[in-house]
């Protein structure tokens, strides 16, 4: 049940970075590259050894260090129930 609203959690933030532009700068200049946070967390679904793993977890942390303060700021402006939850 968790991990549902998570998700739902999730494609609601990717839907409002989107539209509404939740982070100005490039990547370069310290924004948020959703595609990256996606195919981090695909990678790290998909890791099978240990090593994967690892590996996979160091990329996910490196690529979601940006996600806090936009995800913070949605919560914030955001009045729906699951946003409240």
């Amino acid at each position: 049940m968790m991990e549902a609203l998570l998700r739902l959690q999730w494609e609601a933030f990717c839907s409002w970075i989107r539209k509404e532009g939740g982070v100005d700068a490039t990547e370069d200049e310290g924004g948020l590259n959703l595609d990256l946070v996606n195919s981090a967390v695909g990678r790290y679904r998909t890791a099978t050894s240990f090593e994967e793993k690892k590996e996979a977890y160091l990329v996910l942390c490196n690529s979601t260090k940006r996600v806090c303060d936009p995800l913070t700021r949605l919560k914030q402006e955001t009045s729906s129930k699951l946003f409240k939850f």
